[in-house]
C-alpha cells in the first residue's frame, strides 16, 4: 500500500525523505497502489528519489497524493497513472524543485500534476510526455488555486480533449523565463487553456 505520511499528533514536525539520487534510490509500487499519501497537517519534503509505477482506480494522485505542505526536488517522477493527477495529485502547498515529471497518465485530468483550491510552485523542472488521453490537461490542470512556473519546461505532453500544456480554472498563474512547446491538445489550447472567470495569467520572458 502507500507509504502514509499522517498528520502529526501534536506540532508541525517535518518528515524529510532523502535518496541517494534519482538514479539510485526507486520507489516503485509494481501497479499495485500509490507510492506516497502526505496528510492534512503534513509537512514532507522528498529528495533524490524516482517515484515510478504507482497506479490508482477513479481516484487521484498515481504516484503521489499530496494534503499537507510538500517539497520534492531532485527527484523523478514517471510512468504513474490515476483518474487525475497521474503523477501528482496536490490539495495542500506543493513545491517541486529540479524534478522530472514524465511519462504519466490521466484518462480524465491532469497527467502530469492535478490541483484542487491549492499551491503549486514549479522552479528548474520538465514535464514531458505526459498524457491524458480520454481527459484533458496532460500536464498541470489547477481549479481554484494558484501555479507559478519558474525557469521550467513544459514539452511533448498530448491530451484528446483540451489543454496540452497547463490547463487553469478561476485560478491564477504566474510563468517567468519558461519553455512551453510541442504539446497538443485535439481540442482547444495547445500550450494553455486559460478560463474561468477569475482566472489571471501573467507570463513573462
Amino acid at each position: 500500500g502507500d507509504l502514509n505520511l499522517t498528520t502529526p499528533a501534536s506540532g508541525n514536525p517535518m518528515i524529510h525523505l532523502v535518496g541517494a539520487g534519482a538514479g539510485t534510490t526507486i520507489i516503485d509500487p509494481q501497479g499495485l497502489s500509490r507510492a506516497f499519501y502526505v496528510d492534512a497537517g503534513r509537512s514532507a519534503a522528498i529528495e533524490g528519489v524516482t517515484i515510478r509505477n504507482g497506479y490508482v482506480l477513479n481516484t487521484s494522485g498515481g504516484g503521489v497524493f499530496n494534503a499537507g505542505t510538500l517539497t520534492v526536488s531532485d527527484s523523478v517522477i514517471t510512468g504513474n497513472e490515476a483518474a487525475k493527477g497521474g503523477g501528482i495529485s496536490t490539495v495542500g502547498a506543493l513545491t517541486l524543485t529540479s524534478t522530472v515529471i514524465s511519462l504519466n497518465r490521466a484518462p480524465v485530468e491532469g497527467g502530469g500534476i492535478y490541483g484542487f483550491a491549492s499551491s503549486l510552485t514549479l522552479t528548474d523542472c520538465w514535464l514531458s510526455g505526459n498524457t491524458a488521453m480520454g481527459g484533458y490537461a496532460a500536464g498541470i490542470s489547477m481549479t481554484i488555486g494558484s501555479v507559478v512556473v519558474d525557469r521550467t519546461t513544459i514539452s511533448g505532453n498530448s491530451t484528446s480533449g483540451w489543454a496540452g500544456g497547463i490547463l487553469l480554472t478561476n485560478s491564477n498563474l504566474v510563468v517567468r523565463s519558461s519553455t512551453i512547446s510541442g504539446n497538443h491538445a485535439q481540442s482547444d489550447g495547445g500550450g494553455l487553456d486559460i478560463s474561468g472567470p477569475s482566472s489571471v495569467a501573467n507570463i513573462y520572458s
